[in-house]
């Protein structure tokens, strides 16, 4: 990392005095030239520096356009902080009964190539749609973000339960290429935002007005956990429940030692599980195990669904926050 940051560091440089990207140059006007004999001859004239119009970092929260931003940043941080966070858990739970996951190698391994997949969707993305932003503009590419992954966050429940027990790895592929996406989409969204940020607002006060869009990415790495989390948890809850209704009572006290009355008191000292109590249910009892994170994807892809619909909603600043020259 050291090296990796150093290197980059000593590439960068200054731009020369009036430097202008090509998208940015416009083209010369053509100005009379002076008379020579019976015909005139026209000479290009230097076209004029583009106007830039700057929000001042006190006024920029007071504009509209700021909360919308704001709130595209986090619905995308959101369902990538939660997915990360989880990634590992998320891949145990969901496909430890797919065929195709134990003939790649088992679980663990598989998970762990997994992540490391996760991670480079993470760093691929926040070049590669940075570099797409420019052709495409910035509201364009958030809005292939949001319109994107929230579909693609939708499918992932029916993904899952297609990989259980399925002798093909077309499931599997689509749960690994769409959370993939989604990872990517959540890294382009730090490398893209700055820019979104000084097409609206200006770029005089951008690196305030960043830290304060970056409010949302503090805000996603507590949210986008916890939504995990706790419908994991509520979910793994229920389907306890559910699965000791179909419980011989006299062998869960055999088992456990506790009549099934006593049965949170033995969820919290962690003494029941899912997969003790289907070692006493019926054999054609199915395994809630993979369906448990399915709450968490269908959230996240509500969540995307609001971010589209703020980002859709962004229009030009009115001149009224622009700063006076």
């Amino acid at each position: 990392y050291l090296a990796i940051t150093l290197t980059g560091g000593l590439l960068l440089k200054t731009p020369p005095p009036g430097w202008q990207p090509a998208s940015m140059k416009q083209p010369a006007a053509a100005t009379p030239a002076a008379d020579s004999g019976d015909e005139k001859t026209e000479k290009p004239a230097a076209a004029a520096p583009p106007v830039i119009r700057n929000v001042h970092v006190d006024d920029v929260m007071k504009t509209p356009q700021f909360w919308l931003m704001w709130t595209t940043f986090l619905s995308t941080a959101t369902a990538g902080m939660g997915l990360m966070s989880c990634a590992k858990d998320v891949l145990g739970s969901c496909l430890s009964s797919s065929p195709m996951v134990a003939a790649a190698g088992g679980t663990a391994a598989f998970a762990a190539t997994y992540v490391q997949f996760l991670a480079m969707g993470n760093l691929g993305g926040r070049f590669i749609w940075a570099s797409v932003s420019d052709k495409l503009g910035r509201k364009n590419v958030f809005a292939l973000f949001t319109c994107v992954g929230a579909p693609l966050y939708f499918a992932l429940p029916w993904a899952v339960a297609n990989a259980v027990g399925a002798e093909t790895y077309a499931p599997l592929v689509l749960f690994y290429g769409s959370t993939i996406a989604i990872i990517s989409f959540f890294g382009a969204g730090y490398s893209t935002v700055p820019a979104y940020e000084s097409d609206l607002f200006g770029s005089k006060y951008i690196a305030a007005i960043h830290g304060r869009i970056m409010i949302a990415s503090a805000l996603s790495g507590f949210l986008g956990p916890m939504i995990f989390t706790k419908l994991h948890d509520r979910e793994e809850l229920k389907a306890i429940n559910d699965l000791a209704q179909n419980v011989d009572p006299n062998a869960f006290l055999e088992r456990f030692g506790s009549p099934i009355a006593d049965l949170q008191t033995l969820i919290d000292a962690k003494a029941v599980n899912i997969p003790r109590l289907l070692e006493l249910c019926p054999v054609d009892t199915i395994d809630p195990t993979p369906y448990l994170y399915d709450p968490a994807f269908q959230t996240m892809g509500v969540a995307l669904g609001i971010g589209a619909l703020a980002n859709f909603a962004i229009r030009p600043v009115n001149e009224k926050y622009y700063e006076k020259e």
